[in-house]
């Protein structure tokens, strides 16, 4: 979906070769030196929010419920028809990777909003959790952006960070599009906190996945269990200057009340994962 989804302009080749780039880093000794950044620099999120993108593509009348309706599990057809519409709002997204700690924050809108798609576009008030497969792979693929993206030059990068995006946005819109309660979901999830005895509750929950006749069960529940220990500690008001409606209730908590209604899901052995997809709500 090259012609479609992502602008040619984006695969031009540079004036600075990746080699030229790699030698700039290497002698900088940037490339394999961690240097701590600052908590200051990566606690407040910047006004271009990946969560104002998604508040504003839930008010884009390209996608309203008849569009969403159409393409329908159709993530090729509404590629074709609104790839460009999508990657207008990822244009929107700021990435500026001359500001300290910026490729960590991205990094961690992208966890975050994959994870946010996954357990709250998946819950509903009445049904609980229908933990969606491919939901369920935005969450498991987002484990390896911390792994590529420091080895990459910053052109590539913010490539690889936009593409992501983009086809995230497009699989939430193909599978029904579902709204977000984040206030109603953190109001009725709030008992799964308190259902562990022990200091840490994923060493139970990766535990009971090792063993799950499900190979899926174990890759999500990691991913929860890893994302938890970098941002479990993300306080409620972390994300109140977003333009996501209840961006405001969110915490660290996410990921456990994720890995909990995910075991609640998979409690049956052969149950297999959600694949039916969101209907639209209109």
């Amino acid at each position: 979906h090259k012609h479609e989804f992502l602008p040619s302009y984006l695969f031009d080749t540079s004036g600075t070769t990746a080699i030229e780039e790699a030698t700039t880093r290497l002698a900088s000794l940037c490339l394999n030196t961690k240097t701590p950044t600052p908590s200051s620099q990566l606690e407040q999120p910047p006004k271009n929010h990946a969560f104002s993108i998604l508040a504003k593509i839930m008010q884009d009348s390209k996608f309203a419920p008849k569009e969403i309706e159409k393409h329908f599990q159709d993530f090729d057809g509404l590629i074709s028809e609104h790839g460009d519409a999508i990657w207008r709002h990822v244009e929107q997204w700021t990435i500026d990777p001359s500001q300290p700690g910026e490729i960590e924050r991205k990094i961690e809108e992208c966890i975050w909003t994959s994870a946010i798609l996954y357990s709250i576009g998946g819950w509903n008030k009445d049904k609980s959790l229908a933990a969606d497969f491919f939901f369920l792979h935005l969450v498991t693929s987002s484990l390896f952006l911390p792994s590529l993206l420091p080895y990459l030059s910053q052109t590539s990068q913010v490539l690889l960070l936009r593409g992501y995006f983009a086809s995230t946005l497009g699989w939430w819109v193909a599978r029904g599009f579902p709204r977000l309660d984040i206030q109603g979901f953190f109001n009725t999830t709030s008992h799964l906190l308190s259902e562990s005895k022990v200091a840490n509750p994923f060493l139970d929950i990766v535990q009971s996945a090792i063993i799950h006749p499900n190979e899926h069960m174990l890759k999500i529940q990691r991913a929860f269990a890893h994302f938890s220990s970098l941002y479990g500690a993300r306080s409620k008001g972390y994300f109140k200057d977003t333009e996501l409606e209840g961006a405001e209730a969110l915490d660290g908590s996410l990921f456990l009340r994720a890995a909990r209604l995910t075991e609640e899901y998979m409690s049956e052995g052969t149950r297999p994962w959600s694949q039916e997809g969101f209907l639209v709500r209109k």
